[in-house]
């Protein structure tokens, strides 16, 4: 079959249109949006509605914010949520037990009566109508709710028509009808990352206490007005599906704090995220998978998947680096010796937690790195370091947990992180670097992302060429002079189309397209284009010498 065969060329230096150039593509986990589906947005609200409160919808809405538009692909949820342990500071009794609930309630009712295999049933969410019947499994049967990261677990009973059960906020589950209460269980996540912080603000008993709530940590922006402690002792954090649990008598000033850690995927998940993303007639130049796996190990294991996928990205013509994180709590020699085998130059990683600010809330929620970086690249030209200093200090970034000027590291071992900078303000990203093995041209992502724009273009460009009849030269047998000039000139300018017209350029000079016109191409029917192309050279460092000068010294 005709095809075009590409071969990138590595090791040449010694060490798309530009709306593809910044198009970024978010996979991750959030309560709405149908998993493996690939949305475009242009405005937070509109990210907000479809795809309802979770990480990923603070990523989108993060990079909408600072670049104007991305794309996004809900993962499929199947590694549950969970709550940290409570850390009480204080000398009081009382206990703060939190736990998962649905935060909108949710009711699950029989249409069909029987067994398991034969009854059917349908979901309402939030007091809204009862969606489609489904026809149950056999078995015991596990059920997803849509729009909630809650999943329902239906025991192998015979079921009676018409029986509701009804699952509140607070997680407490009632029946209407004929059945038992214990046939329906709920397992929730919480809707994202949160930092719990319950602030009691006067003493007493169940029904007389106070205190304010937090999910963004002590002093956030979401620090509640002062609550009484329900009599009952059950209080409901609106809108996180997190369920707090009171009991004894407080004492005011004592602090109870814990750290919700949102649902997760499994490697499976995100292959078939990346399914759907190769399949999405979409075009993006970066697929990052927002989601810190629990360890290292993890999150090197994501990292070969992804590349999997962006290598059979490359074959069918799409030009695409994956971004990934990996979490920053475990020792700097951890986390550098883990990746000290990986390579690929088509993975960027990730490490170290910001307080991030969201764009749609104003909370602060710690986040991997990734989340602002991200949105740098989608806002700047291919060309641009995302640490380029004079490009200003990453938006929506309160503070850093680990600074690289002050413990260097992960630079030297390609992994792309945090830092400050001598006078100036805010916090800012290393240089952008790929897992590359030392000594490939792509060793950082912006000549990665220079040279997917010039291989998407010059693909655009070469497609048309594919099975048309080209003059031959009569003595070599090749491509006659006048048809090979045609083509080169045609990739030459599609190519400076988009790298070099842009101001300023992301390429240093003009690229060039050289044909082999000595190709015998009535006997094989090939013919091979040479593409050059110069990228810019980085100002990593700076060398000052400077000194007293004396004119009477001066010749």
């Amino acid at each position: 079959m005709p095809a075009l065969n590409f071969n990138i060329l590595d090791g040449q230096l010694g060490q798309l249109p530009a709306s593809i150039a910044n198009a970024v593509l978010h996979a991750g986990v959030c309560a709405n949006g149908t998993p493996n589906t690939v949305y475009g947005f242009g405005d937070g609200p509109t990210a907000s509605a479809t795809l309802g409160p979770g990480p990923l919808t603070e990523n989108v809405a993060d990079t909408v914010n600072v670049a104007g538009a991305c794309f996004a692909c809900p993962i499929n949820p199947s590694v549950a949520g969970s709550m940290g342990a409570v850390a009480h500071v204080g000398t009081g009794a009382g206990t703060v037990t939190p736990s998962l609930a649905p935060a909108v309630q949710v009711q699950i009712k029989i249409i069909l009566g029987g067994a398991s295999g034969t009854f059917k049933y349908a979901l309402s969410v939030n007091g809204g109508a009862y969606g489609p019947t489904i026809t149950s499994a056999a078995g015991v049967n596990t059920v997803p709710v849509p729009g909630t990261l809650t999943v329902l677990t239906l025991a192998d009973q015979v079921y009676t028509v018409n029986a509701v059960w009804t699952i509140s906020t607070a997680g407490a589950i009632s029946l209407s009808g004929t059945g038992t209460v214990g046939w329906v269980t709920q397992a929730s996540s919480p809707l994202d990352a949160y930092d719990l912080f319950v602030a009691v603000t006067a003493s007493g008993a169940l029904g007389a206490a106070q205190v304010t709530v937090s999910v963004d940590g002590q002093g956030g922006n979401s620090t509640s007005a002062a609550i009484l402690v329900p009599g009952g002792g059950v209080y409901v954090v609106p809108n996180t599906g997190i369920v707090l649990t009171f009991a004894s008598a407080f004492v005011a000033g004592d602090t109870y704090e814990s750290i919700a850690t949102p649902a997760g995927f499994s490697g499976g998940d995100v292959t078939a995220m990346l399914t759907a993303v190769g399949n999405s007639p979409n075009k993006f130049i970066l697929v990052h998978v927002a989601g810190e796996g629990a360890n290292t190990a993890a999150a090197v294991s994501l990292a070969a998947t992804v590349d999997t996928s962006m290598t059979a990205f490359q074959l069918a013509y799409r030009y695409v680096f994956g971004v990934i994180e990996n979490p920053d709590g475990e020792s700097d020699a951890t986390i550098e010796a883990g990746w000290a085998s990986f390579g690929s130059d088509r993975i960027m990683v990730c490490c170290t937690d910001v307080l991030h600010i969201s764009s749609l809330s104003g909370e602060l929620i710690r986040r991997n790195c990734a989340t602002p970086i991200v949105s740098r690249l989608a806002a700047t030209n291919p060309s641009v370091d995302p640490g380029w200093v004079g490009g200003g200090a990453l938006k929506n970034v309160k503070s850093i947990f680990r600074d690289e000027a002050k413990t260097p590291g992960f630079a030297l071992n390609r992994i792309t992180c945090m830092t400050t900078q001598p006078t100036k303000t805010g916090f800012f990203s290393s240089t952008g670097l790929m897992m590359a093995s030392p000594g490939s041209d792509y060793a950082s992502v912006m000549n990665r992302r220079v040279m997917d724009v010039a291989c998407t273009a010059a693909a655009g460009a070469l497609i048309n060429n594919v099975n048309q009849a080209l003059q031959v030269d009569a003595v070599t047998g090749g491509i006659y002079d006048p048809d090979a000039e045609a083509i080169e000139g045609f990739v030459e300018a599609q190519i400076n189309a988009v790298l070099l017209s842009p101001s300023p350029p992301d390429i240093s000079k003009p690229a060039q397209a050289t044909i082999n016109k000595t190709e015998p191409i009535l006997e094989t029917g090939d013919f091979t284009i040479a593409i050059g192309i110069t990228p810019k050279g980085y100002a990593h460092r700076i060398n000052v010498n400077i000194g007293f000068v004396n004119p009477a010294f001066s010749s």
